[in-house]
């Protein structure tokens, strides 16, 4: 059985600096969001956007140079559909998303 700290953890909600651009301004806020961990990868976050063989990373290999004046984050959230599974509800990663 997981302790609340466990749990707690498992449930946070990420947003992370993937890429901040040299330009003075920026003119763009792109947010990558992952789609279902359905295999218990903790990297899930990463390999979603990551090719297997290459391991080039589409979000921060080649996104900045198509959109150099945009700042790219991540929300990494607990997407675990089958073990370790968030107590979350959909909307809630929705609205902690957006708050």
């Amino acid at each position: 059985m997981e302790t609340q700290a466990e749990e707690n953890q498992q449930n946070r909600n990420l947003l992370v600096e993937l890429f901040f651009p040299e330009t003075p301004e920026v003119t763009l806020d792109i947010i990558a969001v992952h789609g279902m961990n359905i295999w218990d990868n903790p990297n899930h976050h990463d390999d979603t956007w990551t090719h297997p063989d290459s391991k080039k990373n589409w979000i921060t290999d080649f996104l900045p140079q198509d959109l150099p004046e945009a700042r790219i984050l991540g929300f990494q959230y607990n997407a675990n559909v089958v073990f370790s599974t968030s107590s979350a509800s959909i909307e809630e990663h929705a609205s902690n998303l957006l708050n």
